[in-house]
């Protein structure tokens, strides 16, 4: 009889343990994940990231398992924040993409669904877009423009590291020319802290007494496709007698759908005259010929190849004329195309390739042949301007130049001031020989009274 009694309270305490078990119910997931350092779904050079939460509803909360993972099904099991926990902060995370996994549990062991906040995307990687200016010798301050620099990137000159280099912003560094660099053109190479980096090549040259060779790559050439055209009007000089000259030719542009190796080949490319270039796709391509002297210093020119095929010429493209105006005017842009061939259609690709760093001006109707645009900054603009025939051969890309002036910069300077009313009233006076440059830069295209008292109004 006592042997049955504690079966029957060992029978209870299980089944009381299984009751409770089975009616343990699970924590509220947490809520409300936003990071205040990094958007969901953009991308950022941050690679240390901020997470935040609303607690768990959960009377019994004993914390919340997290971790930082590459996909958002990934379940942690490993409690490592307390039940007060709002945040958790990432250590540095390598460039992808990642989310923040989290899961609350009670002190019955229980997990709550998961929740995520992300993708958080990475990339740290550097890019280099202009140096100004091209060239200086030992001390020379250089500014460097692009994208995603961090602070305490590094320059490197060529081979050789800048010691001085001031990080300013995401957008520019300026790096100072070091002592004992030898005259040449270099690639200017900026690396963050993280060790990813990008180049900009043959964009610097350090000056001295030593001449840069003078290249010609030759004139324009035209053939049938899988025939080798010759380089033999190539030519490279150097005014130091003594120097001796290397050379290199590449292939800096092809059309869209041809690859080296399969489409177009280039042989013998350490030769002045003697490279051997295969096309076999239809298109323009552009050719450079860079000439190294003695002390690194390089000239370079390009020359463009047209290859055709039978029944098919490839067309050409003209941009139009270099044109100066006041900025904030829009501009009207006029391409035309030359094709031999009878009744065939192109379409048009506009790009704005170069303009000032803080300008936001767009083009539109770049699929057009008369696009236009508004230079919002004073400075340089570039468009180049292809032409795609029916057949899907492109032209080679021609490119026109518009300047922007400020309006009553008469003088060119990029600002406005008493030099410009001097210049005006030269003008009035007779005294000036150029008065055509200046027209345009006046504030209504003429210099009379009324437009020195305009330039009095802005200064």
């Amino acid at each position: 009889m006592e042997k049955n009694k504690i079966v029957i309270s060992l029978v209870l305490v299980v089944l009381f343990a299984f009751t409770s078990a089975a009616m343990a119910t699970a924590p509220a997931a947490p809520s409300g994940l936003a990071s205040s350092t990094h958007s969901s779904g953009g991308s950022s050079t941050n690679n240390v990231i901020t997470v935040t939460w609303t607690a768990s509803a959960d009377s019994a909360l004993n914390g919340y398992a997290t971790s930082w993972e590459s996909s958002s099904d990934t379940l942690p099991w490993t409690k490592n924040h307390g039940p007060s926990a709002t945040s958790s902060m990432s250590m540095s995370l390598a460039d992808g993409s990642w989310y923040f996994v989290i899961r609350a549990v009670n002190n019955g062991g229980e997990y709550s669904e998961l929740a995520y906040a992300g993708p958080f995307i990475i990339d740290t990687t550097p890019s280099v877009s202009s140096i100004s200016p091209g060239s200086g010798e030992t001390g020379t301050s250089v500014k460097i423009t692009g994208t995603d620099f961090m602070s305490g990137a590094s320059v490197n000159i060529g081979d050789t590291s800048v010691t001085t280099v001031v990080f300013v912003d995401s957008t520019e560094l300026t790096a100072t020319v070091p002592a004992g660099i030898n005259p040449g053109t270099y690639d200017i190479t900026v690396t963050n802290p993280n060790g990813k980096s990008a180049a900009k090549p043959d964009v610097f040259t350090v000056s001295s007494d030593n001449s840069t060779p003078e290249v010609e790559a030759g004139s324009e050439k035209t053939v049938m496709s899988g025939n080798a055209p010759s380089f033999s009007d190539a030519t490279a000089t150097d005014a130091d007698e003594d120097d001796s000259l290397t050379y290199a030719w590449t292939v800096v542009s092809a059309p869209a759908d041809a690859t080296e190796d399969t489409d177009y080949t280039l042989t013998s490319e350490s030769s002045l005259n003697g490279v051997t270039f295969t096309p076999t796709t239809a298109g323009a391509y552009s050719l450079k010929l860079t000439a190294t002297d003695s002390y690194g210093a390089k000239g370079s020119d390009t020359v463009q190849v047209t290859v055709n095929t039978e029944g098919n010429t490839t067309p050409s493209a003209n941009a139009g004329s270099d044109q100066a105006v006041v900025s904030e005017t829009q501009v009207n842009l006029q391409g035309t195309v030359t094709d031999p061939d009878a009744g065939d259609e192109w379409t048009y690709e506009w790009t704005l390739s170069t303009f000032p760093s803080d300008s936001s001006a767009s083009l539109t109707g770049s699929n057009t042949i008369t696009p236009s645009f508004t230079p919002d900054k004073a400075g340089s603009y570039s468009i180049s301007f292809v032409a795609t025939d029916a057949a899907d051969v492109a032209s080679a890309a021609d490119s026109v130049t518009i300047t922007a002036y400020l309006s009553g910069d008469i003088n060119g300077d990029n600002d406005v001031d008493l030099a410009d009313v001097i210049v005006g009233l030269k003008v009035i006076a007779g005294d000036d020989d150029v008065v055509e440059i200046y027209l345009n830069r006046a504030c209504t295209g003429k210099i009379g009274l009324a437009e020195v008292i305009c330039i009095f109004g802005k200064i």
